[in-house]
C-alpha cells in the first residue's frame, strides 16, 4: 500500500514468494568396473544443466575408476552439488600354480593363486571342474593348454592358461661285458648303463637290482657296476 503527495492511497495486487527447498542431486550408475573400463553415471532427477567433476557436461557422464560429484541447476536457477560417488575397479588375475615340472602321465594338483567367487577349468574345450582346484593327468591325451576362468565378487572375469610341457619318461637300458651266453662262476661282469633320458634332461640316479642267489637281492646305486655271481643258473638284472 502506498500514499502519494495528494493523500491518495492504493494497494498492489498480491505478490507470492514461494520458498523452494535446496536441491541435492543423487548420482546413480555402476559403482564398479572391470579392468579400468568406464562406468556410465547419471542422476535420479533431470535438471537443466550439469557439470561433472571430471569436467564433462550433460545428463550422462562416462567415468573411469575414481570419485565423482556433479553440480546441477534446475528450472528455477537453483544450484546443488551431489555427495561424492566412487567408481571402483576390479582386475581379477588368476595364476595357475601347483606344478614345476612333471613327468608324462603324472597326476598333478593345480590351483589358483587367489580366491574368487567362481572357477571353471577347461581342457580341449571341455569343462573339467568348477572347483577351486583341479586334479589333472598331465600330458594326456596330448600336450594342449589347461585354462582356468574365474569371476570375482563384482562379476569381473579373469583367465589364465597353463601350457606346461611334460617331461618324457626316461628309457632304462644297459649292456654287459663279457657278453656271452654263459660265464664262469664268480667271473666279474661289467654292467654299463645305456639309459636315455627325456629330451633336454639327464639321468640323475641309477638303481640296479641283482637277484643274486644265494646271497639274495643285491642293490647298487652307481651308473655302471661290476657284479659277479657265485652260483649257476639264470640271474635277473633290473635297472631303474
Amino acid at each position: 500500500t502506498v500514499t502519494d503527495t495528494n493523500g491518495c492511497s492504493g494497494s498492489s495486487a498480491p505478490f507470492v514468494v514461494t520458498s523452494i527447498s535446496a536441491i541435492t542431486p543423487v548420482i546413480v550408475g555402476d559403482n564398479h568396473t572391470c579392468f579400468n573400463e568406464t562406468a556410465q553415471l547419471s542422476t535420479t532427477t533431470q535438471y537443466v544443466s550439469y557439470e561433472w567433476s571430471n569436467n564433462t557436461f550433460g545428463s550422462l557422464a562416462l567415468a573411469s575408476p575414481g570419485t565423482y560429484t556433479v553440480t546441477v541447476e534446475d528450472e528455477n536457477g537453483c544450484i546443488g552439488t551431489s555427495q561424492p560417488f566412487t567408481v571402483g575397479n576390479s582386475t581379477p588375475t588368476p595364476f595357475i600354480d601347483g606344478y614345476e615340472r612333471f613327468c608324462k602321465f603324472d597326476t598333478i594338483e593345480l590351483f589358483v593363486n587367489d580366491t574368487f567367487d567362481t572357477y571353471r577349468w577347461v581342457y580341449l574345450n571341455d569343462t573339467l571342474s568348477t572347483a577351486d582346484t583341479l586334479t589333472w593327468l598331465g600330458g594326456t591325451p596330448d600336450n594342449d593348454d589347461v585354462i582356468v576362468i574365474v569371476t570375482d565378487e563384482f562379476g569381473c572375469v579373469g583367465v589364465d592358461t597353463l601350457n606346461a610341457p611334460y617331461t618324457e619318461l626316461p628309457v632304462a637300458g644297459y649292456s654287459y661285458e663279457p657278453n656271452t651266453a654263459a660265464v664262469l662262476i664268480n667271473t666279474p661282469i661289467n654292467f654299463t648303463n645305456t639309459s636315455t633320458p627325456g629330451a633336454g634332461d639327464t639321468v640323475a640316479t641309477w638303481f640296479w637290482i641283482f637277484n643274486n642267489p644265494p646271497s639274495g637281492e643285491d642293490t647298487v646305486y652307481i651308473p655302471s657296476p661290476t657284479e659277479s655271481f657265485p652260483d649257476t643258473g639264470q640271474v635277473d638284472v633290473t635297472i631303474i
